[in-house]
């Protein structure tokens, strides 16, 4: 079972210890625990399946000539005690006023993207330049980094180097710097970013393989350099995988 070494919690371990000690019947201070759930939850239950699984078995851990005339009574009641008592401190327990961050998942296709990259890298991870273009809020920046995280590779992001101001520009001289520390050293890296060939042509670098995602909030205040870019620079024919990202 998985986790059983945090189980049981210390709370329990401390019941068992007192009993030994002081000569009370167990069963008094598996009462006590009871009694007061919410002990049960500040010590790490989270699962009732879980929790009496593992108290169960490292019940013989702890066992004892005082403790033995109780075993198998309380082995039978141990469920229903423990049930009652997470179940009750469940009941309890403070409602979360904050909404959990929702878990993304990869954009469709990004599997067989996924292959297509390895494919052309080879098993010798050629240093290949990995481009992804797309109008912004399409799912680059996510695209990338799942990617990254998939390949064991860096994922450089344009927006981290673009200057103030209305028209895109980057701060070339760093952008240069970080690529180059990747590719002069024979290793591959994954570049992403909206105007990525105007970037890319600037420090004198080449796409080595093009990904374009689809979509994007088309009518954001790029979207004039954004139009302007795709006719001057064709972007979507260059690539060489093209996926759907996010719509507005």
């Amino acid at each position: 079972m998985s986790d059983v070494q945090l189980y049981p919690t210390p709370e329990y371990m401390e019941a068992f210890s007192r009993s030994e000690e002081n000569g009370t019947d167990v069963r008094e201070e598996i009462r006590r625990l009871r009694d007061n759930p919410q002990l049960s939850v500040r010590y790490g239950i989270v699962d009732e399946e879980q929790q009496v699984e593992a108290v169960m078995a490292r019940w013989p851990q702890w066992r004892s000539p005082q403790q033995g005339k109780y075993l198998d009574e309380i082995i039978k009641g141990i469920k229903e005690t423990m049930r009652k008592a997470v179940a009750e401190a469940m009941a309890a327990a403070p409602t979360k006023t904050t909404t959990e961050m929702p878990i993304k998942v990869p954009i469709p296709r990004s599997e067989e993207l996924l292959d297509r990259i390895m494919e052309v890298l080879t098993p010798n991870r050629l240093p290949l330049l990995i481009a992804i273009d797309g109008a912004d809020l399409s799912g680059k920046s996510s695209l990338a980094s799942w990617l990254a995280w998939q390949l064991g590779m860096p994922a450089v992001q344009l927006d981290l180097y673009l200057t103030t101001g209305a028209t895109i520009k980057w701060r070339t001289e760093e952008l240069a710097r970080v690529i180059a520390k990747r590719i002069d050293a024979q290793r591959p890296i994954i570049v992403e970013g909206v105007l990525i060939f105007d970037a890319l042509d600037q420090i004198r670098r080449k796409a080595d393989f093009l990904i374009f995602v689809a979509g994007g909030h088309l009518e954001s205040s790029l979207a004039p350099q954004i139009a302007a870019y795709l006719s001057r620079q064709k972007p979507l024919e260059r690539a060489d995988f093209k996926i759907d990202g996010y719509r507005d």
